[in-house]
């Protein structure tokens, strides 16, 4: 009723415990609501325990508005609604606030402005119970320090509003709508319910910890800017809409699967994230993946136009991989391993291009076998003991860098050159998978070599197979190369003896590596560095020395 209502006119002082404050006279009870009507100074400050229905700070929305302030370990208490509005302000100093829910209708905290605002310092704010829940919607400004702040309703942060959890704890036990900003900062904050970053919506993370229970949705544009710190998604997470999930240096671990649908974005700086599940980027959207590291358990799978752009990543992956087609993984610098415990298959409509792969023990990549594509390796291809590849059906191979490991372990139907070197300046060796065309491998035609660096051409004069040996090492002899210097072949129309086919345009790169030199630069050990230099017999001292150097020339005195 009317009679009960307690307005506050600080008639006396600031304390909320003394009659003369109030009107009517009387200090509020647990049946009462209670209501600062706006800039009434002096503003009310609780110092003992206290319970009443409902408190409505700011009520008529003034500017400058009401504030109340919470201290000395004291205790408020509100069943029913706790209401800021306008420029209102809420401070919990070593205090504490709990909303709980038992009186029945609408249980709500409700920021209702832009300008209010919420601070707690050594303080909680508890919204609700765990046999009662009570939802909060923030419309302002909450400033949790180094607090506690527990909802077991729904929590909402409204468009252009701002929850910061700084030094906090923050637990939602209901499901969470985020259009505005919440700031993790360097709290830790844990979301029991779903999670949904909307339009307008966002999520940033210092070097707190977030973590996410429920299912978790960043959609319509919304953004998750993950910084420094840790985040565990316990569930599925789906990024759709225009929506970002950026990765600066954090490590994001992902129990479910994580899909990026209808241009849904991933971009990962310098941080790691790990998902157990499957990975699927499909209908637009990008992954971005720079400097970072992308570890997927399950598939992944990168298809309908989503593109991939793989930077100087790290990516493992021990289930399959399926591309739509090659021109929408951009391989870049990146190393992707295949590290599950059995087949792994690569599946596309067409060439898929690496830049390393590497192969680990108990892996064996697949290629789907169906409809002719290459596998593209621009740089290395490491086999570990173990591992193996195996090109099946009508599909082709091309490692242009090195094949390290265990190149046994690579099995093609087709041919493709297995590695090249430059045994003198005036020839070059190309090492095939299997026995080689004579007539078809000793078409100089066949070949082209060139400068990397520049792209000036090598002519080629004359090539043999060595038929009296396996047949597949093909000697090219060639224009003067220039030692230390990297060249490129390329090789068209080759077969093998039993009529495979080798790629179109296959590369393959070769280094002629010269002799290292060492200087004298003073009397002492051969094995010391400091007797030696790279550069004169007056120059710094070497970081190697002859002893453990291949391919090492020493020039001793005036030499």
């Amino acid at each position: 009723s009317k009679a009960q209502d307690k307005v506050w006119t600080g008639a006396v002082d600031s304390s909320w415990h003394v009659a003369g404050n109030w009107n009517p006279s009387g200090v509020p009870t647990s049946g009462q609501t209670v209501s600062m009507r706006g800039n009434t100074t002096p503003y009310p400050v609780i110092t003992s325990n206290v319970t009443v229905r409902s408190v409505t700070i700011n009520q008529y929305y003034s500017n400058p508005g009401d504030e109340l302030t919470i201290r000395n370990n004291a205790r408020l208490t509100v069943t029913y609604d706790f209401t800021l509005n306008g420029a209102g302000v809420l401070n919990i100093v070593n205090g504490h606030l709990e909303m709980t829910a038992t009186q029945s209708g609408q249980n709500n905290l409700n920021l209702n402005s832009a300008q209010s605002v919420v601070n707690i310092t050594n303080g909680s704010f508890t919204v609700g119970t765990a046999s009662e829940d009570v939802d909060a919607e923030i419309i302002g400004t909450f400033n949790l320090g180094n607090g506690d702040f527990t909802v077991f309703g729904d929590f909402d942060v409204s468009n252009s509003d701002t929850f910061n959890a700084e030094d906090g704890t923050v637990i939602i036990n209901g499901n969470s709508t985020i259009n505005g900003t919440y700031n993790g900062n360097d709290g830790t904050t844990t979301f029991n319910g779903e999670v949904d970053v909307r339009s307008g919506g966002v999520l940033n993370l210092d070097s707190g910890t977030i973590n996410f229970n429920g299912e978790t949705f960043v959609g319509n544009s919304g953004v998750a800017n993950l910084g420094t710190g840790t985040v565990f998604v316990n569930n599925n997470i789906e990024v759709k809409s225009g929506g970002y999930f950026n990765v600066e240096d954090a490590t994001v671990t992902v129990t479910g699967n994580a899909d990026f649908t209808s241009n849904g974005n991933l971009s990962i700086d310098n941080g790691t994230i790990n998902i157990t599940g499957n990975a699927n980027l499909s209908s637009g959207g990008s992954f971005d993946l720079n400097d970072g590291n992308l570890n997927v358990g399950g598939d992944a799978s990168f298809t309908s136009g989503g593109t991939v752009n793989a930077g100087n990543a790290n990516i493992e992956l021990e289930g399959d991989f399926t591309v739509q087609n090659g021109s929408n993984f951009n391989a870049d610098s990146s190393t992707v391993t295949f590290s599950g415990d059995s087949t792994q298959t690569v599946s596309s409509n067409g060439d898929v291009t690496f830049y390393n792969v590497v192969v680990d023990s108990g892996a064996v990549l697949n290629t789907d076998g169906g409809s002719g594509n290459t596998i593209v390796i621009e740089n290395n291809l490491v086999v570990e003991d173990g591992g193996g590849v195996d090109v099946e059906g009508d599909d082709q191979i091309d490692v242009q860098g090195e094949v390290q490991g265990d190149e046994e372990a690579v099995n093609s139907p087709n041919p493709f050159a297995v590695s090249a070197n430059a045994p003198t300046l005036t020839t070059v060796a190309i090492t095939f998978n299997k026995a080689m065309d004579e007539a078809i491998s000793e078409n100089t035609g066949n070949y082209s070599i060139r400068r990397v660096s520049n792209s000036a051409s090598v002519s080629i004069s004359n090539a043999v197979l060595n038929t009296g040996g396996n047949s597949r090492v093909v000697t090219l002899t060639v224009s003067t190369i220039t030692e230390d210097v990297e060249y490129e072949i390329t090789m068209n129309n080759l077969e093998s003896e039993d009529g495979g086919e080798i790629s179109d345009n296959h590369k393959k790169r070769f280094t002629k590596v010269g002799a290292v030199i060492f200087y004298s630069r003073q009397s002492g050990n051969w094995a010391t560095n400091s007797t030696w230099s790279r550069t004169s017999h007056s120059g710094s001292a070497a970081t190697s020395n002859p002893g453990n150097t291949n391919n090492a020339a020493i020039i001793v005195g005036d030499g």
